[in-house]
């Protein structure tokens, strides 16, 4: 397993960028808003990786966040999906997005990306919608509970996303104050996630 490359941007590519790690060159494939912010070449890089095997050998797939690792990571899990159709879904969505539409139910929101249709948008959806949710099980806090269950399991739901620590308190500290009273687990994360993504509140 190679976990990250470090080492200076060779050149860039519509799909990629080779990176010069001791002068050996990784050509490392990369969604849009990844590859595009990448330093320029000749400039050094820290880039996250993950290694697919194929039948045709193995390919480098790269991002700038761990957030991004952890959201490619969870897509290959799901049935039918692969590493390009992955790729497609985060150069469409931030990892954030992607949790709050699985969280949510929008389908239409992973529609957008190239390559993935209806069918494969609501698989996606049911097959991690608990994964990035972090919602399943017997210990999940009803609407009801107090606000430590839910600001507790809403931190350890974007953990699993890749988000630190420190991003995820500010983002779970905001949504609480938001919503005011003793806010569901469920309003929690979904106010968080769209903070962390930048949208409409």
């Amino acid at each position: 397993m190679i976990a990250y490359l470090k080492g200076l941007v060779a050149e860039t590519r519509p799909d990629g960028a080779v990176i010069d790690v001791g002068g050996v060159g990784y050509l490392v494939f990369m969604p849009a808003p990844d590859l595009q912010g990448l330093p320029p070449p000749g400039a050094a890089a820290h880039v996250h990786t993950r290694l697919v095997w194929r039948e045709t050998g193995g390919q480098l797939f790269g991002f700038l966040k761990a957030a991004s690792v952890e959201a490619f990571d969870r897509l290959l899990e799901v049935s039918g999906v692969g590493p390009k159709v992955a790729l497609g879904i985060l150069s469409a969505v931030t990892p954030a997005q992607l949790g709050e539409a699985c969280l949510t139910g929008n389908f239409a929101l992973l529609s957008r990306a190239q390559g993935v249709g209806k069918k494969t948008a609501q698989r996606i959806i049911m097959e991690l919608k608990d994964k990035f949710g972090g919602l399943a099980g017997p210990d999940v806090p009803s609407p009801a509970a107090g606000e430590g269950g839910a600001v507790g399991d809403a931190l350890n739901a974007l953990a699993a996303l890749g988000y630190n620590q420190a991003e995820a308190g500010q983002a779970v500290a905001t949504a609480v104050r938001e919503l005011g009273g003793q806010p569901a687990v469920e309003d929690v994360l979904r106010q968080a996630l769209r903070l962390l993504a930048g949208g409409p509140r």
